[in-house]
């Protein structure tokens, strides 16, 4: 049974999602998300109706399309940590790194001495470790599409599909009607080119100096007040 989960993506960093290495993971954020997909379902992000680009301008995004992965495989936080470390270094933060990809890696929590992680340094801070973990997986994909600052206005025959308030909306094929807007979605997005980074992250600009520790502050609590009010709604 596919099912789509989809959100608005208040704070579009390059951490969650976080589409680098060729493959898009969410690791931290959206808890309640992680813990309910399965392989073969879709997350999708649209966008917020109040966004700063780099340039200065305002935009809303909240028609639009800003990333949407497919999940092709499901780990548990500790399994990611290893796998990271084996196979996926770009994942580990490295906050101090002048590549911008190293520097928002997801892969936060290091579990090599017990079941209680140590938390990396990177994009959250110690408020977000209680939230982040209950999610318990990280979501990966091979088969995604990241657009970032330059989101896709979706067609109005899939506005059902967009979420407009707090939490996220659950649509699932084992009704018809979602049934049709599934394969409708997939039918759409495959126009696209896929599984690969094209536009930088809307908020990027913002966490490109090492010295802008009020900027990851300011963000990370924004995810916190996200997730606590994160609520499941099925679609009718």
């Amino acid at each position: 049974m596919t099912k789509i989960y989809s959100y608005i993506i208040r704070v579009d960093d390059g951490a969650a999602p976080n589409p680098y290495g060729d493959i898009c993971t969410l690791t931290i954020c959206k808890p309640k998300i992680r813990k309910a997909a399965d392989e073969g379902d879709w997350i999708i992000g649209t966008g917020s109706k109040n966004i700063r680009l780099r340039d200065g301008s305002k935009h809303d995004f909240s028609k639009s399309l800003v990333y949407a992965m497919k999940v092709t495989d499901k780990k548990t936080l500790p399994e990611y940590d290893k796998y990271c470390l084996k196979y996926l270094k770009i994942k580990i933060p490295n906050w101090k790194s002048k590549q911008f990809d190293k520097k928002m890696g997801d892969c936060i929590y290091d579990y090599a001495k017990s079941n209680n992680p140590i938390q990396r340094d990177g994009i959250h801070g110690k408020s977000n470790k209680r939230k982040d973990i209950s999610g318990k997986y990280s979501l990966l994909s091979k088969y995604f599409y990241y657009f970032g600052s330059e989101p896709k206005l979706i067609p109005k025959k899939l506005y059902a599909l967009i979420h407009t308030t707090q939490g996220h909306k659950i649509f699932t094929d084992a009704k018809n009607t979602h049934k049709k807007s599934i394969k409708q979605f997939e039918e759409w997005i495959s126009k696209f080119d896929g599984s690969g980074v094209f536009p930088e992250p809307q908020l990027k600009y913002r966490f490109e100096n090492n010295a802008d520790k009020d900027c990851r502050i300011s963000c990370s609590n924004e995810r916190l007040k996200n997730d606590t009010k994160d609520k499941a709604i099925c679609a009718k």
